[in-house]
């Protein structure tokens, strides 16, 4: 026993019991606002003896310092994860990379020699030729260190009397070497969180079950003997027949070791003389025990020769030696049950805290505020506080480095035998968050643009990422240029939306978020357009919400009337789509429902309801356009969803269909688009192909197909509408989907075009969208813009522009 209990010589010292290090993984609880990695800074104080504060001096320090960087010329920056062993200090970069620093005697700096060293090393490979990579996660023992990978793998190096490095050896190494499976002949896998002890390790598996190797005087390893081990055992169940399970969290103390599992209670196992194990005894257990009267447990961690545990309502709880007071409950009893952690004041509770950590004799808590607060042995100023030799049994402030205030910032805490570290986040950057349109309506695209710039007095452009989101909704994600990031999106949903830009930090900035109140409102949109009896030129408004309006427009003054708003119905599931007008003055108007189903309505000529028809559900059926031919029938065109097939219907005044039984296609690569119907009695439907070509078919009143003429490929340009002229040519639309361009074709029954010559835009935002011709001679043609606008365009015979008027945005 007296093995365990004083362990070797070392500078004429003995070496003191070993304190457990929780990795940043399961030691650090925070809110979710913070739980994205944080970079930053570490800053240590207590016993610097070996340079473990990492400030390139070997001077002890009551108050916070910034560990330095390799060459001891600025600060050590980029961190993500600290440690602290007995008499050195490890650190996590961003890039994977692990880095030491302090005592180096069994080589647990892992730079390939034993020379302590007071500014961090970067911890070499096995080879010794390069560095580490693939670091997430490290741990530091008395005189051995751990890393984990984003592989699940772990590596130790340094003392390995007792199997610490769990290499199936007793050898000790100045260079990393891969921990072993149980057999020794493959190596561990799995593992999502490692812990380090005094002379022993704990590994958590992603499968909930927990691996222990090294020293096993005391049962600490918890596989029902106190035989050392020099690779990993499963710890058991405190029934010694099978195996501890549904473990979330791990931690090691000097000579115990603790368990979370799922339900919140706490498990413990090893040395317990000073009731460690919490379970209201002093009886060392090889076997798991339950530590008593403990429940909603989110965070444990294993000190010197106490522990502690986080409960979700922000209290902590310590159980174990209290001979400097390092339970802090204002008192220096010993406790084999858990007690409650005092406030400062001594007269109430500890309450806020986020994370827990703690060294041999001393503890130390994380506040939600970022601030530190610590209590026990201060003989080496470990509680940070400018009052080094005074002890406290109750929570004291970490000072900043001028000692005047508190230390704050703060993102991580790890206790170390006499030291403490703390990472500091880096700067804060101001993130402004600007939108390119608010209020915006719904389907209209905003541009969201959020600027991170420093603040003084950092200098510098912020790089890194900005996420954004709707409240929860992930949006996008994108990449700070020149300190700028923006992201269109048109997905946004009607209300009031609270949009976030979070930046994610770089090696120097931190992480910060802005907020902006976006309102969406409902946008009308024109869908489609015909023209009646009267040459008015019917207009088709719809928004989102299941709502339409027409409007009979003049062409020559460009004044509107607007009639009747119609819905929602359903909900707002019917979508009002397209229309069309006939000679009997009489406007025809599709409604679309999602589960196949149609209504076609009747307007009158001044746009009021007079009757309708519901035709369907047809499944995987969409009827996607209409047009009324000179026989007064109501030609509708449905398209297959699923196969591409397309059929036309005539249906007359009383909703009766008739001729719908001519179904064509599937054709590869085409999509029926659009159908008009001339004063010849022709019905022309436009088929598309996504390489520039279009089908222009003629069918006879019958909806019988007659002929047809192939177009293009024209790369870039799809048509997308057409209608027929009082002359009997068809007129169609061709957009490029490249730059925005568009062009009217004049084309006979013969499929022979004219007038194809005069090309438009691109205007900025402005996409061509439908086309219309009236008994006037005249070509009516809309363009939307991205914010709602329309422009109303008036063409003449030749397809060349004459006037336009714009409308909107109306939301």
């Amino acid at each position: 026993m007296q093995r365990y209990l004083g362990k070797v010589m070392m500078n004429g010292m003995i070496c003191f019991r070993a304190f457990a290090r929780l990795v940043f993984l399961s030691l650090l609880i925070l809110p979710a606002a913070a739980k994205a990695q944080t970079i930053g800074s570490p800053w240590a104080w207590g016993n610097n003896s070996d340079g473990q504060l990492g400030n390139n001096s070997i001077i002890s320090s009551s108050v916070p310092v910034q560990v330095d960087n390799s060459t001891g010329t600025s600060a050590l920056t980029g961190v993500t994860a600290i440690a602290g062993g007995g008499y050195h200090s490890l650190a996590v970069k961003s890039d994977g990379t692990g880095w030491a620093w302090g005592s180096n005697g069994y080589g647990q700096l892992g730079n390939n020699n034993t020379i302590d060293s007071s500014v961090p090393v970067e911890v070499n490979d096995p080879t010794g030729t390069s560095f580490l990579t693939g670091v997430v996660a490290a741990g530091a023992g008395d005189y051995h260190s751990l890393a984990m990978k984003s592989d699940g793998s772990v590596w130790a190096w340094g003392y390995n009397v007792d199997g610490e490095l769990g290499n199936n050896s007793t050898i000790t190494s100045s260079l990393p070497v891969q921990v072993d499976d149980p057999t020794g002949t493959s190596t561990l896998t799995g593992v999502t969180a490692i812990s380090a002890g005094g002379y022993h390790n704990l590994a958590l598996k992603s499968d909930g079950t927990v691996w222990a190797w090294g020293s096993n005087g005391f049962g600490q390893l918890g596989d029902n003997n106190t035989t050392n081990s020099g690779v990993p055992v499963e710890v058991e169940d405190s029934t010694g027949t099978t195996y501890l399970t549904g473990v979330i969290a791990i931690a090691a103390g000097d000579y115990h070791s603790l368990a979370l599992t799922s339900d919140g209670t706490v498990w413990a196992w090893g040395y317990n003389l000073d009731g460690e194990l919490g379970n209201d005894s002093t009886t060392t257990s090889s076997l798991p025990v339950h530590v008593s009267n403990l429940t909603g447990v989110v965070a444990i961690t294993g000190c010197g020769y106490h522990s502690l545990a986080l409960k979700s309502d922000g209290t902590v709880w310590a159980w174990g030696s209290n001979g400097y007071g390092e339970l802090g409950n204002d008192t220096t009893s010993a406790s084999s049950v858990p007690v409650q952690v005092s406030d400062p004041t001594g007269t109430t509770y500890l309450t806020g805290v986020i994370a827990i950590t703690g060294g041999y004799y001393h503890s130390l808590v994380l506040e939600g505020d970022g601030t530190v607060w610590a209590w026990g042995n201060n003989s080496n100023g470990e509680l940070g506080n400018y009052t080094a030799g005074y002890s406290s049994s109750v929570p004291v402030p970490v000072t900043d480095p001028t000692g005047t205030s508190y230390l704050v910032g703060v993102a991580a805490i790890a206790g170390g035998g006499y030291q403490s570290i703390a990472l500091v986040g880096n700067s804060a950057p101001s993130v402004v968050l600007t939108s390119s349109q608010n209020p915006s309506a719904v389907g209209l695209p905003i541009t969201l643009t959020a600027t991170a710039t420093a603040v003084a007095p950092e200098t510098g452009t912020p790089t890194g990422t900005i996420t954004f989101l709707n409240g929860t909704t992930l949006l996008g994600s994108q990449a700070l240029s020149n300190g700028v990031a923006t992201l269109s999106t048109s997905s946004l949903p009607s209300g009031t939306q609270t949009i976030m830009a979070s930046y994610s930090g770089d090696s120097v900035f931190g992480s910060a978020q802005a907020t902006l109140t976006q309102i969406v409102e409902s946008a009308w949109l024109p869908v489609d357009i015909s023209v009646g009896a009267d040459d008015l030129s019917r207009v088709l408004w719809a928004n989102p919400n299941g709502e339409a309006v027409l409007w009979s427009l003049n062409r020559t003054t460009g004044n509107y009337a607007q009639g009747t708003v119609f819905g929602p119905y359903d909900g707002g599931a019917w979508q009002a789509t397209r229309i069309a007008c006939g000679k009997d003055g009489i406007s025809h108007v599709l409604w679309n429902n999602p589960d196949g189903t149609l209504s076609l309505w009747w307007l009158n000529a001044d746009n009021s309801f007079k009757t309708n028809a519901i035709f369907g559900p047809f499944a995987g059926w969409v009827a996607t356009d209409v047009a009324v031919s000179s026989d007064s029938l109501t030609r509708i065109l449905w398209t297959n969803v699923n196969d591409g097939r397309a059929v036309v219907w005539s249906v007359d005044a009383t909703g009766t269909a008739s001729n719908n039984t001519n179904f064509y296609g599937p054709y590869t690569g085409y999509t029926a688009v659009a159908l008009a119907c001339g004063p010849d009695g022709l019905t022309r439907l436009v088929w598309a192909n996504p390489l520039g070509i279009a089908s222009l078919w003629i069918m006879n009143a019958q909806n019988q197909y007659q002929s047809f003429t192939i177009f293009g490929p024209y790369t870039g340009w799809n048509p997308t509408d057409i209608d027929v002229g009082s002359d009997n040519l068809a007129r169609i639309l061709w957009t490029n989907t490249v730059d925005g361009r568009s062009i009217v074709w004049s084309v006979d029954a013969s499929g022979n075009p004219s007038n194809n010559t005069n090309f438009y835009g691109p205007f900025t935002g402005y996409t061509a969208q439908r086309v219309a011709c009236g008994s006037d001679g005249y070509t009516r043609v809309t363009w939307l813009n991205d914010e709602g606008v329309l422009s109303f365009w008036h063409m003449a015979a030749n397809n060349t522009m004459l006037t336009f008027n714009i409308y909107g945005p109306y939301f």
